[in-house]
């Protein structure tokens, strides 16, 4: 995907005509027609494409794949839904439906379309979890057996990113006359590549360059009869017999039972794979049991970049699928610098994001502040225990790991052997020499637990140091960073640090509360994004650097079946079920749509000998 140039796109402008019939102003045509509707969207696409025969033949853990290129109201998606849950099928099997659209469309337009139609049920469940406008992919589950990834963003920049089999593709843009860029040759020949065999495609528009485009891409077009008074629909299909897109299920071993590691792991189980989690320690989340709170914030840049905008759309992701203490969060602007940055964010994301002044931060927060503050009204903070699976972990420590006769054999100190397809390295700081080429920094931190205080901040409060709502009697302040530190014993001094911090807003009677701390090792990485999916053969890497750019084709040779997830700094809880979520849908061969080379284990080598990520 390109950089972005803003943090949110705009909605699309719809005016209504006939009270009932929605009008695209930015392209000057209906969404659908009046005369049509939900029944002609059923003839063509869902009828046209076979779906209530094909999903008949799926069994337990086969996906299916759906592509639409204009997502709209969603009336193609919620139709599809419908008919997914009530058709007879396998209960286990999956539906991929990706979507893309430029300008989405308000939610309260939504919801005028749904009662028209009578899809309030269907629309309730998208509703919940529809996403803000954030240029990107957006991963959406809408049941265990549902996922809606919808492509916020022009369609040739965000297609770029897509990997994906697909099985059937919804060809339902506005009219070529009026929006040729939904319907040129480039992106028919894309979109031709990505079918499985005896894939169908289907649209309303039988236009000759159309025809043409998608012939020449290799598949056979039919002008068949259009629904009621129209005279023609299309239909193409990929050449070969289609049967169901079968998902392998694996044995997977998870190094690190660490928040990364398990949240992976969860993702993992989900999909049906056998899990193995392995750890030094017996019990999970290490030095995280110490702590009760975590903040979960997306991290914002004054102007849009890669990385704000993949830490917004993760944060999004969390919201959509984990509980949350949405208390907000507070961060005090207290230099001009900071002030500029906080309007700046303010203007970009509202709703979002508010620039608000000191007596209104004080009034939010309970305490008395001095200077103006941004405000995340969504933001907050969680257990770290609660957003995982409390399991048993395997104890033991890996002293190597090798690859032989397709499988991975873990050697571990006390002499024993582990065999798996695939592994998951989630060591943090901790690294074996698969990981040595990152580089990862170890940055000890240092937290406070603190008991019998009756002053706290209402919100997460962010100034010098974090410093958390009371919950079940405490309250906790965070953090220090101290690079290349993997000292675990609490220092006096940073205590004082911590305590030091909160010394502004405490009377200078207040009682001493009663102090734990914790301390924790995180691994971080030089651009401070994580790093997660496949790990590269690192000799073989470093030989393609030193080629001559004319000599290069584009970089594979990767390890096989062996992974990361590393390098989340303090932000694991935040970018930790997105990043989850890819990982597992790398390894189980699902469709991802997500721009991965911000967070791939290749990029930093790829930097250093100048090359561009392909």
């Amino acid at each position: 995907m390109k950089s972005p140039e803003t943090y949110l796109l705009p909605y699309a402008s719809i005016s209504w005509q006939d009270s009932d019939t929605p009008f695209a102003r930015d392209y000057d045509d209906v969404y659908w027609s009046a005369a049509g509707g939900l029944a002609e969207k059923q003839h063509v696409f869902l009828t046209g494409c076979d779906l209530a025969q094909r999903w008949n033949l799926l069994q337990d853990g086969d996906r299916f794949t759906i592509l639409e290129t204009g997502f709209g109201f969603g009336l193609n998606f919620l139709l599809t839904l419908r008919a997914w849950n009530a058709c007879s099928r396998s209960s286990s099997a999956r539906l991929d439906y990706i979507a893309f659209e430029k300008h989405l469309v308000r939610p309260e337009d939504l919801q005028r379309m749904a009662s028209n139609f009578g899809l309030e049920p269907e629309l309730d469940q998208l509703i919940q979890q529809y996403p803000l406008p954030v240029p990107g992919n957006h991963c959406i589950w809408l049941s265990a057996t549902v996922c809606l990834h919808l492509m916020v963003g022009d369609i040739h920049d965000q297609m770029q990113d897509l990997e994906a089999k697909v099985d059937a593709v919804f060809l339902d843009g506005f009219s070529p006359g009026l929006n040729a860029e939904m319907w040129n040759e480039t992106l028919m020949t894309r979109l031709c590549l990505l079918l499985r065999p005896g894939a169908r495609l289907s649209s309303y528009s039988v236009a000759g360059a159309l025809r043409r485009s998608l012939a020449a891409g290799g598949l056979t077009v039919h002008k068949l009869k259009g629904f009621g008074t129209k005279r023609h629909m299309l239909l193409a299909e990929q050449s070969g017999d289609w049967q169901p897109d079968s998902s392998q299920r694996l044995d997977v071993v998870v190094v690190g039972a660490g928040l990364s590691g398990l949240l992976c792991a969860d993702a993992l189980e989900k999909r049906g794979h056998r899990v193995t989690v392995i750890d030094q320690n017996s019990e999970p989340l290490g030095a995280l049991r110490q702590i009760n709170q975590i903040a979960i914030y997306p991290k914002l840049s004054k102007t849009p970049q890669p990385y704000s905008n993949f830490y917004l759309r993760a944060f999004l992701y969390f919201l959509r699928h984990h509980s949350l203490n949405a208390c907000g969060r507070i961060e005090l602007l207290d230099s001009d610098d900071k002030q500029a940055y906080g309007a700046a964010i303010a203007a970009q994301l509202p709703g979002f994001a508010e620039l608000i002044d000191p007596a209104t931060a004080g009034l939010a927060l309970a305490l008395k502040v001095e200077s103006p503050a941004l405000r995340l009204k969504s933001a907050g903070w969680i257990a770290p225990k609660t957003l995982v699976t409390n399991r048993d972990v395997l104890q033991g420590m890996v002293r190597s790991i090798e690859y032989k006769d397709n499988s991975w054999y873990l050697n571990m100190a006390e002499g024993e052997e582990h065999k798996a397809s695939i592994v998951v390295l989630a060591t943090g700081h901790e690294s074996l020499p698969q990981l040595a080429p990152l580089a990862l920094i170890s940055l000890r931190g240092q937290s406070l637990r603190l008991q019998g205080l009756d002053i706290a901040p209402e919100t997460v409060f962010s100034a010098k140091k974090t410093w958390f709502p009371i919950s079940e009697g405490s309250t906790t302040v965070s953090g220090t960073y101290d690079r290349f530190d993997d000292n675990l014993t609490p220092r006096h001094a940073d205590t004082e640090l911590l305590l030091e911090a909160l010394s502004p807003y405490l009377p200078s009677s207040s009682d001493k509360p009663s102090l734990t701390a914790g301390v924790g090792i995180r691994s971080a990485t030089r651009d401070r994004m994580p790093v997660v999916g496949q790990l590269p053969d690192w000799d073989k890497l470093e030989a393609y650097c030193q080629q001559a750019p004319v000599l290069r084709n584009t970089f594979k040779s990767f390890a096989p079946g062996l992974y990361c997830s590393v390098g989340f700094g303090s932000h694991g809880g935040t970018l930790g079920p997105y990043c989850a979520e890819l990982l597992t849908r790398k390894i189980s061969g699902d469709s991802v749509g997500e721009d991965m080379s911000q967070i791939t284990s290749t990029r930093f080598m790829f930097r250093d000998a100048g090359i561009k990520p392909s």
